[in-house]
């Protein structure tokens, strides 16, 4: 393999909490954009400032009727984020609340070391890492990639 999967697959899971907003805000950014590009073209005797209040009134492109989708459409970068966090979705819905727990804290909340993580959750570490290693070969199995 030329490139390790199992750094690829910690590196999403380190992300996932912050997928839903970086999604939001990169869906707002390019509806934003494509009001603003459908102002310019429908009238060209606009001015900057009187796009810029348009767009602050609320004006919105009336060829979006579902902003996310037409998003993921037209950005393979937002597209693959989307893909990758329903994989950890599905991943994390087959756990059970033990797991869940020690995913959230190895990879989603204070970034804990296998160790710490046991300490704090009072398992031992070989559980922990046990844990963690099924749910990153889940996931990988999900995303395609052979660990």
């Amino acid at each position: 393999m030329s490139f390790n999967a199992k750094k690829y697959i910690e590196s999403i899971l380190h992300d996932y909490p912050r997928c839903d907003q970086y999604i939001d805000d990169r869906v707002k950014n390019m509806v934003q954009e494509a009001a603003e590009e459908s102002l310019r073209n429908s009238n060209k005797d606009l001015t900057e400032k009187q796009i810029k209040e348009a767009l602050y009134d609320g004006y919105k492109d009336p060829t979006i009727k579902d902003p996310k989708t037409w998003a993921l459409k037209r950005d393979n970068n937002l597209a693959g984020l989307q893909e990758n966090q329903d994989v950890i979705n599905s991943c994390l819905a087959e756990l059970n609340e033990k797991d869940l727990k020690t995913i959230a804290a190895v990879f989603f909340n204070n970034y804990l070391t296998a160790r710490e993580a046991a300490e704090h959750l009072h398992v031992s570490g070989a559980k922990v890492s046990r844990v963690t290693n099924k749910f990153i070969k889940a996931v990988a199995k999900h995303k395609g990639f052979e660990l």
